[in-house]
């Protein structure tokens, strides 16, 4: 292997993690933005919680908004394995109380799947930590 190839090879593994850094950045703008929009929508009436783990691997960043009653009012998920994975919102067809997500834990997992429903508790934990 020549130098010449050597640069080649080195040149490529600087651009792939250039290009991993922005679309990563560009993915926690997104977060950001999704949240700040939420906090000002429900600012005052409403509590907003949001959990993301620090475990390595693939995990779902997730943002929820409670009313008064503890009652779901918005829930958004981010899950996926690529940068480009966006949050997305979640429809509840039933009201769901976050201190009582064992009581509906065979519908939120069917919705959010397993992983998806250990973050929306933790994000539920955070909610009525703070309250």
């Amino acid at each position: 292997m020549s130098s010449q190839d050597v640069m080649v090879i080195a040149g490529l593994f600087v651009a792939a993690y250039l290009l991993q850094f922005y679309l990563s950045y560009l993915q926690m703008k997104h977060i950001t933005k999704q949240y700040l929009e939420l906090t000002d929508k429900y600012k005052g009436e409403y509590f907003i919680g949001m959990n993301r783990k620090k475990k390595i691997g693939c995990n779902p960043v997730v943002i929820l908004v409670t009313d008064h009653r503890n009652m779901i009012q918005e829930f958004y998920m981010l899950d996926g394995l690529l940068v480009t994975a966006r949050m997305k919102r979640v429809n509840l067809e039933e009201e769901v109380d976050i201190a009582e997500l064992e009581h509906h834990k065979n519908y939120l997992k069917g919705k959010v799947g397993e992983k998806g429903f250990r973050a929306l508790q933790n994000a539920a934990e955070n909610i009525m930590n703070y309250c």
